[in-house]
């Protein structure tokens, strides 16, 4: 008994202890802020459930109870698992990658997080230890917060919005809506409960929370702010017409009246100075249906629309938006990333992951916790209903990620606790039986441990351990290589992502000199052969049929390439990355008439292309078509002020023919943009050398000696060897 006594305590106190998952970064793995994280958590919930099931299967007491929560939870697990028999690509929808870690792998973990949370924690006071443990945990967050803030830390993703350990400012926002919510909750119930020291309690809380809304504020997530903004009204609405006290129907109206005037106040004043100059402010003021970031998410939105149309009833499997994105890709998003493996918008997400089912199951989750909170009818109703209406107004911009699932499934678990009803006549199971199949789980779980969390780690550790070596110069190449070999003979969760490693590795290597090209052509042999294999796993994505393509090109194979392209584009028509890749083809093969023309095509898909126009301009000048380049230079100058880059590529393409006349004029513009850059005055006197005309090249370096004194030894030498011919 004794031993019954302290398991159940140990296994609480591990589940505890997850919450403590946010501040673990990770910088000697492949994408730091969620591997680490995610490997941790299965780990830990593995071991945990080991223990469980055997104190579950000795006692019915901790075993989950039926309610309509633990149902529909439940019942969305077993769709995806069906999502995922049925999927089109059932390899990622099962492990997932490295960038993401989600999976059926990955949300099977959660849902056994969810059932042992459900089976253990059943009072009251368990839940108030638990919570306060995530308050302890998300202060230590905050103050690394604050210490970006005020700059004492740098933000890993650069800018000003604050993202502590999380990396990302979203996941953060999320993340402090959730304790925001708790803290009220637990503001609220200091005046219901018997506490000691209540009224300290009562001012940790007030000054928590709104030490957290700050934070939140200068996360500067949209979403995430107007979804707090309207959880609060909603819990003022709730809590003033249930509330029997008067001074909290009072505070809910002032609440009310609060939130209305911050949004009407903010109309009016948004066209002042105060506003636009304001980091967070003006993001705010920028939000429009025409802003280009929401018209690129109602044209994701349709894309994902049309993909639900093609696999309606169990979708095309969890993380395969990418490949409905390939499909329908609309090539007005020649803006943003060309990959997108989410729909940056939950509901459409659940609708490709696991059709209208899994996006029913999803919808019934909420539905019940209501329901629960709503029979409830107390300050839970008004609290809880309020963050899960916060929660779900977010959930439309963004997707969620393992810290917001974490505390997404404790709060359905605690919910779960109000609709709990007990069982009937629970299954007993004689000590040795339940000893046996505790055994036998056991032995299960070594193995699960050794495929979900060993060799993935091993596997990630030696792909980043390659990224280093690589950039480390020519001379470790070959340890990269091995490196790279050993990572993907591992055959885990992110073997794709070390064979795209492999084939990025070819091309940064196939023009050095210094690198022997046996060794160059054995790389490319085993980038290509792997390709291939992803390809039998994978062979609906265009993703891999490009990265095959860019070996071949790189490699000089173009008829190979031409071919794998040919193939990327069956599976994405309207992609302007494939087809540059094919208009790269005939580039390298020297055929520019070619090129020409598919480029051309590209720019009559899409005419305001920048990128396009100047890479059109690039091949006319490498071709010699000077009467065409000049024209797109000038239809390029209407649209857009030509970047840096381009100018200096057409000037190296203008230098490779001799013509130092327009290498003169493109570097006289950067000379503009830059007059201290003591580099772009070293090439635009070189270029006045190579057309005879030594005393402008002279002008041009005292002038930059001038401007740079650091530069006047180096730019005296250069005149001396000029003058000196």
């Amino acid at each position: 008994m004794r031993r019954n006594s302290y398991l159940p305590e140990a296994i609480r106190w591990g589940l505890m202890g997850l919450l403590f998952l946010p501040l673990v970064v990770s910088n000697k793995l492949f994408f730091p802020f969620i591997t680490g994280k995610n490997l941790l958590f299965r780990a830990v919930v593995e071991i945990l459930f080991v223990f469980w099931t055997y104190l579950a299967l000795k006692d019915e007491r901790y075993r989950p109870k039926k309610s309509w929560v633990f149902i529909f939870v439940s019942l969305a697990i077993v769709i995806l698992a069906l999502s995922t028999i049925f999927s089109v690509d059932s390899n990622r929808s099962f492990w997932s990658n490295f960038e993401r870690m989600e999976g059926l792998v990955g949300h099977a973990h959660l849902f056994l997080y969810f059932i042992m949370l459900a089976s253990l924690f059943r009072t009251e006071s368990d839940w108030w230890k638990f919570f306060h443990v995530s308050f302890l945990a998300s202060l230590i967050v905050a103050g690394y917060a604050f210490l970006q803030l005020f700059g004492a830390l740098d933000i890993h993703q650069g800018g000003g919005r604050i993202d502590a350990t999380l990396g990302n400012a979203t996941y953060l926002s999320v993340y402090l809506l959730f304790h925001l919510f708790l803290l009220l909750y637990y503001y609220l119930k200091a005046d219901a409960v018997p506490l000691a020291g209540r009224k300290i309690w009562k001012a940790a809380y007030a000054i928590f929370f709104f030490t957290y809304a700050i934070l939140l504020y200068y996360t500067a997530t949209r979403g995430t702010i107007l979804g707090f903004l309207g959880g609060l009204f909603l819990f003022a609405l709730i809590f003033g017409f249930s509330s029997r006290e008067k001074k909290y129907r009072v505070a809910s109206a002032g609440l009310i009246g609060g939130v209305l005037l911050l949004v009407i106040g903010f109309y009016f004043l948004k066209e002042t100075d105060f506003v636009k100059n304001n980091s967070v402010l003006g993001r705010f003021r920028d939000v429009s249906l025409s802003d280009s970031g929401n018209e690129a998410r109602f044209i994701i939105w349709n894309m994902a629309l049309q993909g639900f149309k093609e696999h309606p009833v169990l979708g095309w499997g969890m993380e395969n938006f990418n490949l409905v994105f390939n499909k329908y890709y609309d090539p007005r998003l020649y803006t943003k990333e060309p990959w997108f493996d989410r729909a940056h918008n939950v509901f459409f997400d659940w609708l490709i992951s696991a059709g209208i089912l899994g996006l029913l199951a999803y919808l019934g989750v909420f539905a019940s916790a209501m329901l629960a909170l709503w029979k409830k009818r107390s300050i839970e109703f008004a609290v809880f209903g309020g963050l899960l209406g916060a929660y779900f107004f977010q959930n439309l911009f963004v997707f969620d990620q393992l810290i917001s699932y974490i505390l997404f499934f404790s709060v359905l678990a605690f919910i779960h606790m109000f609709g709990a009803s007990e069982k009937k006549q629970p299954i007993k199971f004689a000590p040795a039986a339940a000893m046996a199949l505790t055994a036998f789980i056991a032995i299960i779980f070594v193995f699960v441990f050794y495929a979900v969390n060993i060799k993935a780690y091993f596997e990630n550790r030696t792909l980043i351990e390659a990224l280093k070596f690589a950039s480390q110069g020519p001379d470790k190449i070959s340890d990269v290589f091995e490196k790279f070999k050993k990572a993907i003979a591992y055959n885990s969760i992110g073997t794709r992502e070390a064979r795209e490693q492999v084939a990025q590795l070819v091309t940064q290597i196939a023009g050095r000199d210094d690198i022997p090209q046996e060794l160059k052509m054995e790389i490319a042999k085993y980038a290509i052969s792997e390709l291939k294999k992803q390809l039998e796993i994978s062979p609906t994505d265009t993703r891999y049929h490009l990265f095959l393509a860019v070996v071949y090109n790189a490699v000089g194979d173009f008829g190979n390439a031409r071919a794998s392209i040919q193939k990327a584009l069956e599976y994405s028509p309207k992609k302007q990355q494939i087809k540059l890749e094919l208009i790269q083809s005939y580039y390298l093969e020297k055929n520019f008439d070619k090129a020409i023309e598919l480029m051309q095509g590209i720019i009559g898909e899409t005419p305001n292309y920048p990128a396009a126009r100047a890479n059109l301009i690039l091949i006319a000048i490498v071709a010699g078509m000077d009467e065409l380049a000049d024209k797109e230079i000038t239809e390029l100058a209407k649209q857009a002020v030509f970047e840096d880059d381009d100018l200096k590529r057409w000037a190296n393409a203008y230098a490779s023919r001799k013509r130092f006349d327009r290498v003169v004029q493109l570097y006289e513009e950067l000379s503009k943009r830059y007059p201290a850059d003591t580099q772009t005055s070293i090439n635009l006197a070189a270029a006045y050398v190579e057309l005879g005309e030594k005393n402008k090249a002279v002008e041009v370096l005292k002038t930059a000696i001038s401007k740079t004194p650091a530069f006047k030894t180096q730019g005296e030498q250069f005149i001396q060897q000029i003058l000196g011919n």
